[in-house]
């Protein structure tokens, strides 16, 4: 307890910690801790909170309420908050502390902005049904919240079609990761530790050989301008550039290939897209299907 500061009438600081969870659809958050300043009154005038899961919400006079709160509009029992009683320059500290920017997601929950790439949105790693449930974190790549509005509503879709793919969906694509795996050898000099790839017998045994890493969803700003799940993987056939799957719209395989930054084969070779093959059938398709169909 720290003892009580001469306000003289202007304000006072305290530090609470908060045992229950918000009760609302942010409930997992968890519990908070708030840093509050107040008049004499014990009207709220700042307010700093930070949650289990790494969320900081601040209010005060530029900013009073936002999509997940907003500054308490009642006057505390000061009596009751004598024991929580800080000092100006602990509440002062917290207050100055940059706060990491944050989005929702409806399939994945919260996504931090890395601190290095402010169009990187990170969540934390979660089970992959698609990968026998590993664990892997996700990414959404090149979004600016201003410019691109309607790019979560999308990138949920296509997540919630993708988190829906399981070990069997997997083993559908067994054949056309072997024979990327055989037409990549078959470019390079022979090495003794390839030949156990070249002697595969089941084609699903090829995923014993892929490495899961990371997942990044990103919109593809030319053409369709779909949003694209992207699988960065290690693989022992491609040790330097590795492997990537990538899914249009979280439906259908789309891309298999090194890890080049490239969504697809068109833009990695300025191909049109008709000479992708992969993505054309996947068009091809889907445009083939009666209309009330398309958007399954």
């Amino acid at each position: 307890m720290v003892a009580r500061q001469e306000t003289n009438g202007i304000m006072r600081y305290f530090k609470r910690k908060w045992n229950e969870t918000r009760g609302d659809q942010f409930d997992d958050w968890g519990t908070s801790m708030y840093f509050l300043e107040t008049e004499d009154s014990g009207l709220p005038s700042r307010q700093i909170e930070k949650y289990d899961n790494g969320i900081v919400l601040k209010y005060g006079s530029d900013k009073k309420e936002d999509a997940y709160g907003g500054l308490g509009g009642q006057e505390l029992d000061l009596a009751e908050f004598n024991e929580y009683e800080i000092l100006k320059a602990d509440f002062e500290k917290e207050w100055k502390t940059k706060v990491r920017q944050f989005l929702i997601s409806k399939s994945i929950g919260v996504l931090f902005q890395d601190e290095q790439f402010d169009d990187w949105w990170e969540a934390e790693p979660r089970e992959i049904p698609f990968f026998d449930n590993k664990k892997m974190k996700i990414t959404f790549m090149n979004l600016v919240w201003k410019e691109d509005s309607k790019f979560i509503e999308e990138a949920d879709q296509a997540l919630e079609r993708f988190l829906l793919k399981t070990e069997l969906d997997r083993k559908e694509l067994s054949e056309i990761l072997f024979k990327y795996c055989i037409d990549f050898l078959d470019l390079v000099d022979y090495e003794d530790e390839d030949g156990q790839l070249r002697q595969i017998l089941d084609k699903n045994d090829i995923w014993n050989y892929v490495y899961p890493q990371e997942i990044f969803v990103e919109r593809r700003h030319r053409r369709d301008e779909n949003i694209y799940i992207n699988l960065a993987c290690e693989c022992e056939w491609e040790k330097e550039h590795g492997l990537q799957l990538v899914f249009r719209q979280g439906r259908r395989l789309t891309r298999v290939s090194e890890q080049d930054g490239h969504l697809t084969e068109s833009d990695a070779y300025d191909l049109s897209d008709k000479e992708d093959k992969l993505l054309h059938a996947y068009k091809k398709e889907l445009n083939e299907k009666p209309w009330w169909k398309r958007r399954e």
